[in-house]
């Protein structure tokens, strides 16, 4: 969880500095890292996992809630050439909320 919050500190200085595309990057990177923890108590071996295919897991993991699934997608949308997003969305926002709601998703199950 410290390495997590610590991309999403990253992040949001990034942002406050007028970086908005390495907030984006350290957004991905927290919830990857949070993709790749909750596929671990999964059981599956992700700690080879890097933060894109760890999301992309997920969002192809028909057992676990849809809204967790497309989360999950939501960081899985390709920059435009131009290094935009193609859709309006908060990344680091989002990534707060996946990390949160898979969070409670493994409380659940416990």
């Amino acid at each position: 969880m410290e390495q997590i919050n610590r991309e999403l500190t990253t992040a949001a200085d990034a942002r406050q500095k007028g970086n908005e595309g390495m907030a984006r990057v350290c957004a991905r990177r927290a919830a990857g890292l949070a993709a790749r923890e909750f596929l671990s108590h999964l059981g599956m071996d992700a700690r080879h996992l890097n933060a894109l295919d760890a999301l992309r897991i997920l969002s192809q993991t028909e057992h676990i809630p849809a809204p967790l699934r497309e989360a999950a997608s939501t960081f899985t949308i390709r920059v435009t050439p131009d290094h935009h997003l193609p859709v309006q969305v908060d990344l680091l926002e989002e990534a707060e909320n996946l990390i949160r709601k898979l969070s409670q998703f493994l409380e659940g199950k416990n």
